[in-house]
C-alpha cells in the first residue's frame, strides 16, 4: 500500500482545491506567511542607534519621527548603542496601561499611543511592554467586519464604553482586498481607541493583499502573554494551519508560562453546520489541530469567517465562533451582529467568562 505524508497530502490537494477556495492561496502562500511572521523590524535612530522590534511594524511620521505600531503586547524593543545617549521614538496600538520595562518616560499622544524617550547606555538594551493592573484580564473579540463602518462603529462605541485592555479579532477586515479598503480599515479601527491585535481572513489574501494586511498589521501567526494569559494568533487565511507553523507552535504551547491559553482563527478547522464548506481544506489537516490543541489544554477556541454565532466545542475545547462584526449574518440564529466580551481571572479554577454582546444598528 502507498502511503503519502501529512504534507505531501496538503501540497497536492492544494491545487485541487483553488477554485472551491478563491483568493486564500495554497500552502507554499500559508509558509510564506508563516517564514515572515518571525521577522523583527529594523531601523536606526539617532546617534547611529540600531534598533529591532519584534512583533511590529514601523513608520516615520512627517516630522521623521520613528513609530513602532505593537502588533501585540509581548513586543520586545532590542537596541545597540555605541556610547550613552537619548533615543526619542514613538509607540502605537498599545493595550490600555501598558508601559515599556526600565526607565523609559511615556508621553499619551492619543488613544493607545506614547511618545517614548529612552536613555541608554553603551552596548545592548532591552526593553518590553508591561503592565502594573492587577484582577480580570478583560478583553473584547471582534470578526468579520467586511467594511460595514455602520456596524462596526456601533461595536467600537459598545466596546470603548466596556473599556476592554485590548481587541482581539480574526480578519476579514475588508471585502475585496483593495488598497483603498485598507486604507479606511486603518481609520476605521481607530475608533477602538486602544491597541488592536490580529490575524488575517481570506478576503485579506483577495487580489494579493496579504502583503498590505503585513505592511499595515504585521504578523500573520503569532503567540504572546498578558498578564498570566497566553494568547496564540494563527494564520489560517488559506484554509489551513502552514504546516511549516507546527513545530511553531508545538514549541510555543509546550513551554508558555502558566496560566489560561486561547487560540484565534479566522477559519473553523470543521463546520459547526455540517453541511457547509466554511472549514479548513483537509479534514486531516483539522483533527491533527485539535489534537494538538487538546494535548496542550488550550482552553479556549476562538473562530470566525461564518457569520453567525456558535457555542460548541472540539476535543473538548469550548469553542466560539464569532463572525458577527459587519458581515451579512448568514444563518437565522436570531444573533445579529455582535461581538464577545471575554473577562479572565488567571488565578480562578472557572477562569474564563466570554459574554456575548448583540449591537442593533
Amino acid at each position: 500500500m502507498v502511503t503519502f505524508s501529512r504534507r505531501t497530502l496538503l501540497k497536492a490537494m492544494g491545487a485541487g482545491t483553488a477554485l472551491h477556495f478563491l483568493g486564500c492561496g495554497g500552502v507554499s502562500d500559508a509558509d510564506a506567511r508563516f517564514g515572515r511572521s518571525l521577522l523583527p523590524v529594523v531601523d536606526q535612530l539617532d546617534g547611529g542607534v540600531a534598533i529591532s522590534a519584534f512583533p511590529a511594524r514601523l513608520r516615520r511620521d512627517g516630522e521623521g519621527l520613528l513609530w513602532i505600531r505593537a502588533a501585540n503586547p509581548g513586543l520586545r524593543l532590542e537596541f545597540q548603542a555605541a556610547s550613552a545617549t537619548v533615543v526619542r521614538f514613538g509607540l502605537e496600538n498599545l493595550p490600555i496601561g501598558a508601559r515599556l520595562s526600565g526607565t523609559a518616560e511615556m508621553v499619551p499622544t492619543g488613544p493607545g499611543a506614547a511618545a517614548v524617550t529612552v536613555s541608554l547606555p553603551a552596548g545592548a538594551t532591552t526593553l518590553r511592554l508591561e503592565s502594573s493592573a492587577t484582577g480580570l484580564v478583560r478583553f473584547a473579540v471582534v470578526s468579520d467586519i467586511h467594511d460595514n463602518h455602520k456596524s462596526f462603529g456601533a461595536i467600537a462605541a459598545d466596546i470603548r464604553d466596556w473599556n476592554p485592555e485590548f481587541v482581539a479579532c480574526m480578519g476579514d477586515f475588508v471585502q475585496s482586498g483593495r488598497v483603498a479598503e485598507f486604507d479606511d480599515m486603518m481609520s476605521q479601527l481607530g475608533q477602538l481607541e486602544r491597541g488592536l491585535y490580529t490575524t488575517i481572513g481570506n478576503h485579506e489574501l483577495f487580489g494579493g493583499a496579504a502583503d498590505r494586511f503585513e505592511e499595515l498589521l504585521g504578523a500573520t501567526n503569532h503567540f504572546f502573554s498578558w498578564r498570566g494569559v497566553n494568547f496564540a494568533m494563527l494564520d489560517t487565511g488559506s484554509s489551513m494551519i502552514a504546516p511549516d507553523a507546527y513545530p511553531w507552535l508545538e514549541e510555543k504551547l509546550a513551554t508558555r508560562p502558566p496560566g489560561p491559553t486561547l487560540a484565534f482563527t479566522h477559519i473553523p478547522p470543521l463546520d459547526p453546520y455540517g453541511f457547509r464548506d466554511h472549514a479548513f481544506r483537509s479534514r486531516e489537516d483539522a483533527e491533527h489541530f485539535l489534537q494538538l490543541l487538546g494535548e496542550a489544554r488550550v482552553d479556549h477556541l476562538f473562530v470566525g469567517h461564518i457569520h453567525s454565532y456558535e457555542e460548541y466545542s472540539l476535543r473538548g475545547i469550548p469553542v466560539h465562533l464569532c463572525g458577527g462584526g459587519g458581515g451579512q449574518i448568514e444563518k437565522l440564529t436570531g444573533v445579529g451582529h455582535h461581538y464577545l466580551r471575554v473577562s479572565v481571572n488567571p488565578e480562578a479554577a472557572d477562569p474564563i467568562h466570554v459574554e456575548l454582546r448583540q449591537i442593533g444598528v
